[in-house]
This record gives C-alpha cells, sequence and structure tokens, in this order.
C-alpha cells in the first residue's frame, strides 16, 4: 500500500495502492492517482486527480465513489487525461490547450463533468459567436465534441451532450481565404525581410513559405534532405531545387518554436498578408 511520505518521495514509476489504485510518476515530475481497470480483456485507465492538489486520502475516497457510482470528476480533472492523450497524438498540442485554457476551463472547468447541459455548452459558444468570433466558436465546438467523446470513451459519461450539435447551429459555415500576393508585394517582401524587427530564424523562416510554398509550421521542421512532417505526422517531401538547397545551407542555428512567430513578425510590421499567404504568390 501507498504511504503520504512515499507518495511525496516517489519517483519515475507505476506504483500499485488497492482495490485498483495506482500512483503515476511521469518524467516530467508530474504525479497523477490512477483507476486501473480491465474491461472486456482491455486495459483502462482513469485519472482520478493530480497530486499535491488531490491527496492519498482523497484519491482513496474519488476511487470508492467512483466504483459507487457516485462520479465526481470535474471537467479540469478529466481535461487533464485528455491532455495527456493529445500529447500523445499531436506533436505540438499547444493550440489545442490555448482554447481549453481561454475559451473554456475558466468558465466550466470546476463544475461536475455530468452537471453541465447541452444548453450550457451552446450558451457558452452563442457567446463567443456574439463577441464578433464566429471561426473560433467552430473551433471550441470542435474540441469540446472530441473532449466530450473521449470522455464516454474512458466512463466518465455516459454519453456526449455535443455529439449531434452541428457547425451551422453554432459560428455557421467557414468561408476560405483566398489571397494571392501581387508581384509588388513579394518584391516589397523580399526588400523589407532584412529590416523585419524579429530574429534571423524568423526571418529565414518566412523566407522558405514563399520559396518552398509550405506552411510556416512545414518549414520549421524541413530537414536538409528536404522532408518535412505535416499534419498527423505525415511526411512530405519537397523538391530540392538549387534556390532551396541554399535556403538550407543558411539555415540559422536559432529558428523558431511555433509558427505563432513568424505570423506575429508581420504582424508587427504592418504586414496586411500572413505567412500562409507566402505560398499562393
Amino acid at each position: 500500500m501507498l504511504t503520504d511520505r512515499f507518495v511525496r518521495n516517489a519517483k519515475v514509476g507505476f506504483y500499485a495502492d488497492e482495490g485498483g489504485l495506482y500512483l503515476q510518476v511521469y518524467p516530467s515530475g508530474n504525479k497523477a492517482f490512477i483507476h486501473r481497470t480491465q474491461d472486456g480483456g482491455k486495459q483502462k485507465k482513469v485519472v482520478l486527480g493530480h497530486y499535491p492538489a488531490m491527496g492519498l486520502a482523497d484519491a482513496r475516497e474519488a476511487l470508492a465513489k467512483r466504483k459507487s457510482g457516485q462520479q465526481d470528476i470535474t471537467i479540469n480533472a478529466a481535461f487533464d487525461s485528455y491532455y495527456e492523450h493529445l500529447t500523445r497524438e499531436f506533436r505540438r498540442p499547444e493550440q489545442i490547450l490555448r482554447i481549453y485554457n481561454v475559451e473554456i476551463l475558466p468558465t466550466l472547468g470546476k463544475r461536475n463533468i455530468g452537471g453541465v447541459t447541452k444548453l450550457e455548452y451552446t450558451t457558452l459558444l452563442k457567446k463567443k459567436v456574439a463577441s464578433g468570433a464566429p471561426v473560433m466558436a467552430n473551433r471550441m465546438l470542435s474540441q469540446l465534441q472530441r473532449f466530450l467523446r473521449y470522455s464516454v470513451d474512458l466512463g466518465y459519461l455516459e454519453s456526449n451532450p455535443l455529439e449531434t450539435v452541428r457547425q451551422a447551429s453554432i459560428g455557421g459555415r467557414e468561408v476560405s481565404r483566398a489571397r494571392a500576393l501581387s508581384f509588388d508585394e513579394i518584391v516589397g517582401f523580399l526588400r523589407g525581410i532584412p529590416t523585419l524587427p524579429c530574429r534571423d530564424g524568423t526571418r529565414w523562416a518566412l523566407y522558405g513559405c514563399l520559396l518552398t510554398g509550405l506552411r510556416s509550421t512545414e518549414v520549421l521542421n524541413i530537414t536538409p534532405e528536404g522532408t518535412t512532417l505535416t499534419k498527423m505526422n505525415r511526411v512530405h517531401k519537397v523538391p530540392l531545387t538549387p534556390a532551396v538547397r541554399a535556403w538550407l545551407r543558411i539555415k540559422p542555428e536559432w529558428i523558431p518554436s511555433h509558427h505563432t512567430i513568424t505570423a506575429n513578425a508581420l504582424r508587427s510590421a504592418g504586414a496586411t498578408f500572413t505567412p500562409h499567404d507566402l505560398r499562393q504568390p
């Protein structure tokens, strides 16, 4: 059995308590109390909470409630488990995390996940539309549907209250944005790159968007062999023209850690286009 002292000092590993309760210590140092069960021959793990916000006694009480059918899991706690899932599925889940941290969890995070109704979710989404951000409302709907579907899979919920809600009922249909740079804009961009208020690595990435036709995220992942990772970690090969080879040879030691840095650089310079627009001159 676990003890408070052991939990406090535990190193990386997976430690059993009793009744299916475990302590998992991650390489990052984070500690979570896990309920592990077998369902149809498949092992399932549910995060009950994280230490030190949840102590050992609290974890045992939460497990007892879970076994008796008295689910007392907040959206915050369920999202902790979901975020671990995201980090395994996506190389850069930061954008998804931002949507939750800014738009969803401050309002609903402390609520019992089984107590939030469809009306409450759609009211939150409609408020975002009313604030003038229908596209963000659509993003929130998509992310909430995925999160609630995951919560059903893990047993936090019996059903997904947003499963049948359509984008047309929230933010509405999105019109694709087509923006092709003119010849003069391309010339102005090339002349202005040296004076952009950013680091050399950001300038290198922006020039690469124009040169290769890649998204800024793909440019940041390109290798000397001309390969880059796209969505869902698919490999995409880029023709190594003489210009691309020359550009790769001058790659700085530091490049942006995230594609938003390139967008911010253009925005701060007063540009009327985005790094994505550089793909289609």
